[in-house]
This record gives structure tokens, C-alpha cells and sequence, in this order.
């Protein structure tokens, strides 16, 4: 216990730390399950069917959301034929970068594709409205899953700390 003259450690800045990493690991989980979602669809794409599409359009546009700030992303609009039905995608890839890249290297990626130009595109079998132009997954992202868990880890068991110093306050 404490000394009568002792003034106890205060319990606030814990909570405030504890807070602070559960907010992060909170924004982390969220990210990790849109990057699940992204990642399996990503997997399912490796038996997708390769053809041929036409460039539409190609543009540089601003990307992110409230968790991940803004960043840029190529936009390949491109038109392609099933069956003699017309279809169009601008799905570049499943892995887009969470905050996106800079404004220049993404009008640099955009620019390397003209309209009327003919790109390679992997199109769903069992879903013709669904395509990408690469079909490729992110193996890396396991190492940041790790430090998301252990950041969670960390700020449950501060938390857990400030619960049991104020019931041993009472």
C-alpha cells in the first residue's frame, strides 16, 4: 500500500495509454479484415481466365478513408467482351496500397496506359463483372498482423492494469 505521504501513481495516464493502443489496434483490425476480404479474393483470382480489354481511360485519383489518411491510385478504366457482351472494369489490383502512393507516382503509373490500348485483364469465370488487370497477393502483410496482435496484447493488459489499481484504490 501507500505511504500516507505518497502520492499514488496516477492511474489516468495508463488509461490514457491503454486507450491509445486499443484505438490503434482497433484501426488495425479494421484495416486487417478489408485486407483479408482483399487477399482471398486476391487468391480466388489465380484461376481467373486471361483476355484481352481495351484502355478507356486512365487517371490518377485520390484514395484513402478516415483510417488511413489520402494517398493516389492509378484508375485503368478499361472495356472488355464476354459472349458478345460488352463489360467494363477499372480494378487494378487487389493489394492497392492503404494510404495509396504520391499524386506523381500515380499520374506516372496512369500515363503509362493510352486509351484504345490493348492490356491483358483476368476476368471471374463464374462472375464475367468481375476482373483485374493483376492478380497478384500480398505475402508480406503477416509481419504488421504480428505487431497489430501484440499491440493489442499490450494495450489490453494496461487496461487490465488500470481496472486493478482502481479497485485496489477503493
Amino acid at each position: 500500500m501507500h505511504e500516507p505521504n505518497e502520492d499514488p501513481k496516477p492511474w489516468h495516464i495508463n488509461l490514457i495509454l491503454a486507450v491509445i493502443l486499443l484505438v490503434l489496434a482497433g484501426q488495425a483490425i479494421v484495416e486487417w479484415v478489408g485486407y483479408g476480404a482483399r487477399s482471398y479474393r486476391a487468391i480466388g483470382a489465380e484461376r481467373w481466365v486471361a483476355m484481352e480489354a481495351e484502355v478507356q481511360d486512365s487517371e490518377a485519383v485520390e484514395h484513402g478513408n478516415f483510417l488511413t489518411g489520402t494517398g493516389w491510385l492509378p484508375r485503368i478504366s478499361y472495356a472488355y467482351e464476354i459472349d458478345g457482351t460488352g463489360l467494363t472494369g477499372d480494378r487494378f489490383s487487389f493489394n492497392n496500397p492503404a494510404n495509396g502512393l504520391t499524386e506523381s507516382e500515380a499520374l506516372r503509373m496512369a500515363s503509362s496506359f493510352s486509351k484504345g490500348q490493348k492490356i491483358e485483364i483476368h476476368v471471374d469465370p463464374d462472375d464475367p463483372t468481375q476482373s483485374t488487370m493483376i492478380q497478384e497477393h500480398d505475402e508480406d502483410r503477416p509481419v504488421g498482423f504480428l505487431i497489430d496482435v501484440l499491440s493489442l496484447a499490450i494495450g489490453l493488459i494496461m487496461l487490465y492494469g488500470v481496472i486493478v489499481d482502481l479497485r485496489n484504490r477503493r
